[in-house]
């Protein structure tokens, strides 16, 4: 205790000028002006556009990839079968063993696509399937969506068609990423609920598609689309954070 007693304490007076710049001081408006410069806007942009070119070049290189995988004779032995509630195999995406239910593995957000077994040709009536849709957060559940394509595998080109829980539509010539988005049904005041099934029912005489979504109290929205010059149609969903599922019942 003596030694403590002994210590003295010496305050030193704070330079006031440690705290301004050129006579300026540093307050969070300069912090502001700082980081909206159009130096930063631009560095800004120029790390959105790498990641949009980083996204763009992981997307085709999963494309050539499977293009080397993927044997012909099985292709077109599957286009010959008639619908089926199962998935085709998929880049990023892993199936389960009855190959009716799809989910997204990879870590960063890339949007992926699944195609479904068999096709709806001609000479076939309706055909109907129901979906669950799942993701590990709810804020995600919108960028998952269900649908129709021409197309026989994801890395092929051909017409796509889906729509979301929330009834907003992505439709395109490139399944991986089909890019124009639309709202087909005003849903601002409909409760989606978690137990909801999007309904995907080809009228193939009549060439109409019908989107439905309901659950256990009944249809909480519907809305069909012409597919008048399609031709041989299978199913197609798109997910795209790790997590997001989609299950064939």
């Amino acid at each position: 205790m003596d030694e403590l007693s002994d210590v003295v304490h010496e305050i030193i007076p704070i330079d006031k000028s440690a705290f301004r710049n050129n006579g300026t001081s540093i307050s969070p408006s300069h912090l502001r002006k700082w980081f909206d410069s159009p130096g930063s806007r631009k560095n800004r942009q120029m790390r959105r556009n790498i990641g949009k070119q980083s996204e763009a070049s992981t997307r085709e290189s999963l494309k050539t990839n499977a293009q080397r995988e993927t044997s012909t004779p099985t292709s077109e032995i599957d286009d010959s079968l008639m619908p089926k509630d199962e998935f085709r195999d998929s880049q990023g995406l892993v199936l389960s063993s009855d190959r009716k239910k799809t989910m997204h593995v990879m870590h960063r957000p890339l949007r992926q696509c699944v195609t479904g077994r068999g096709t709806i040709g001609d000479d076939d009536n309706v055909f109907e399937w129901k979906v669950q849709i799942d993701s590990d957060a709810v804020g995600y559940l919108h960028e998952v969506f269900v649908g129709i394509t021409e197309s026989r595998d994801f890395y092929r080109r051909g017409r796509t068609f889906g729509v979301n829980l929330f009834a907003k539509t992505l439709e395109g010539i490139d399944p991986m990423n089909p890019g124009r988005q639309n709202q087909a049904v005003n849903t601002k005041n409909i409760e989606i609920t978690a137990n909801t099934v999007i309904i995907v029912k080809v009228r193939n005489l009549k060439k109409i598609v019908t989107f439905k979504a309901v659950n256990r109290e009944g249809t909480l929205w519907s809305f069909s689309k012409s597919i008048k010059s399609w031709k041989k149609v299978r199913f197609w969903g798109s997910l795209k954070y790790m997590g997001d599922a989609i299950t064939l019942l």
